[in-house]
């Protein structure tokens, strides 16, 4: 395998888990946003929906390794390394769930509900992505016929045509099999990029057109945060354009400044699946300690990129302390 490849997809992972954590601290309440804020409505849709790009490097990188790809094995390596921590970390959320029940659940036996949180992950606001991607793996022999024949990768407009037209459901009641419809699109765009990665990132030579889709992310971003109430649709559309174009331009700059970052973000893409895992649970315990103190912050950019970093260093450091009392065995726990 190239390490120079795996070198900047790294750093493109290890932007990516920041992100993540962006998104779920913006969404929190760990800062007190005005109603109006429109510092907040443009971070929302510069932020909103990061997990596409999660999707994309794992269509990107399930095809780069597809020549070792076998269905049982392939399997028995998620099961060890997503499945089993997803269990794990999973039952102190469903326990506080099943402890104060949402209303919808209430009269439901606990087995019940707990098949329901487990399956849908919407026990915490995250672990929808878990249920999600499974899906993906169990039908992952698809994505191989797709890539046995290059044309078959003309379908990627028509899932993206899914995208716009089938709703990503996280509340009241995620929706795995929706969820995956959704994304499905960038997940074989992702596949496309690798199968055509030697010219698609030669293009990140010509400053000209990176210029270009950089005004359209910029674009899109902005329309969408000061129409939040026009067409779904509409927005849909923009949300497809924004994130198709993002995840290309960002692999381009990784790939194009390769050589001066070294390796930068790897520090954080090697425990990004713990880092993913644990992160919400600190999110949660900083707004709980924040509401038993009474302490109300106000939002603003600067305290919003603080919170980002918090966040990021004590879930790194929670990962790290995890690895180093459990070992190798930290993979079935917290996913590395």
């Amino acid at each position: 395998m190239n390490k120079e490849y795996l070198n900047y997809i790294n750093n493109f992972r290890g932007f990516v888990i920041i992100l993540i954590v962006g998104v779920h601290c913006l969404s929190s309440q760990l800062l007190q946003w005005t109603s109006s804020s429109d510092t907040r409505y443009f971070l929302h849709s510069l932020l909103h929906g990061s997990s596409v790009f999660y999707i994309f490097i794992a269509g990107f990188l399930f095809q780069f390794l597809i020549d070792k790809y076998n269905y049982f094995d392939y399997l028995s390596q998620k099961f060890k390394f997503i499945l089993l921590p997803y269990l794990f970390l999973s039952v102190p959320a469903i326990l506080d769930e099943i402890y104060s029940p949402k209303e919808i659940y209430a009269s439901l036996p606990v087995w019940k509900q707990v098949l329901i949180y487990y399956s849908t992950g919407i026990h915490m606001s995250h672990f929808w992505f878990i249920p999600m991607i499974l899906i993906y793996y169990l039908i992952s022999p698809i994505f191989v016929i797709i890539n046995k024949n290059y044309k078959n990768y003309l379908v990627i407009p028509f899932l993206m045509i899914l995208t716009v037209i089938i709703p990503r459901e996280i509340s009241p009641v995620h929706n795995p099999f929706l969820s995956g419809m959704h994304f499905l699109g960038f997940y074989v765009f992702g596949m496309w990029i690798s199968c055509r990665r030697k010219e698609i990132l030669n293009l990140s030579n010509y400053y000209f057109y990176g210029f270009i889709l950089f005004v359209i992310i910029f674009f899109c971003s902005w329309i969408m945060s000061f129409y939040q109430n026009k067409s779904e649709y509409f927005l849909q559309f923009l949300y497809v354009i924004k994130f198709s174009v993002m995840c290309v331009v960002i692999l381009m700059f990784f790939y194009k400044y390769d050589q001066k970052m070294g390796r930068a973000m790897n520090f954080l893409a090697a425990p990004s699946f713990g880092i993913y895992f644990l992160h919400n649970y600190l999110i949660v315990l900083g707004e709980k300690i924040l509401m038993r103190m009474n302490i109300q912050i106000e939002g603003g950019l600067v305290k919003f990129g603080v919170s980002i970093i918090l966040v990021t260093v004590l879930s790194y450091f929670l990962v790290r302390l995890t690895k180093m009392m459990l070992g190798k065995s930290s993979k079935i726990f917290i996913g590395c």
